[in-house]
């Protein structure tokens, strides 16, 4: 009897797991998406590229440098490139200088050496020949216009239709984003603006 009892066959691995067949599934699959859900984020991390979100500011143009154009009574007229922040005094400097035909007069006159300048700007220096037939003063388009938001009152005085009282009126009313605040912040009134508005500038 105990030789029959040792002759029967084991069972095997699967009908003794049958009975905890669902349970062992169930447990399997949870085991392997916890584990998915371990390893997928640290590899999909090290995958993911480094964006960077810019900024609209960072979208503009960089740009460290202007452009300005010389021409008339120079040593070397032309176009310059010069740093942020320079000066009419630097780009005449590379510019070569005055001729000796340059209209002196105008110069101590009208050109400010420590005007800042700007990207794209035109400088031009009047000669002697550069004058009328009459002498009555520069031809058209030559004279450098005068900036009314950093002007001093002599400058502002020698534009026409404008006295010492106006020109003080004038600074005192600063700033101004256009030279048409001239005439909504009730400076001027519109006939002397008109004789001006040409010759003046706010930057």
């Amino acid at each position: 009897m105990a030789s029959e009892t040792l002759k029967k066959p084991l069972p095997n691995f699967w009908q003794l797991i049958k009975p905890y067949k669902i349970p062992l599934v169930l447990f399997l699959t949870g085991l392997a998406l916890f584990s998915f859900g371990l390893i997928f984020p640290i590899v999909f991390q090290k995958a993911k590229p480094d964006l960077k979100l810019l900024s609209p500011s960072s979208l503009k143009e960089d740009k460290s440098s202007i452009k300005v154009d010389v021409g008339g009574s120079v040593s070397k007229p032309g176009v310059y490139e010069l740093s942020i922040g320079s000066r009419v005094e630097d780009v005449l400097k590379l510019a070569g200088g005055f001729t000796e035909d340059a209209d002196k007069k105008w110069l101590s006159k009208n050109l400010n050496l420590a005007r800042g300048l700007e990207d794209g700007e035109k400088v031009y220096i009047p000669s002697l020949a550069d004058l009328d037939f009459e002498g009555l003063g520069l031809v058209e388009g030559i004279k450098e216009k005068i900036n009314i938001n950093s002007a001093s009152t002599s400058e502002l005085d020698s534009l026409p239709g404008i006295g010492p009282v106006t020109a003080k009126k004038i600074i005192s009313n600063r700033p101004y984003q256009k030279v048409e605040d001239l005439t909504t912040k009730k400076v001027v009134n519109k006939s002397v603006f008109e004789k001006l508005k040409d010759l003046v500038r706010t930057h």
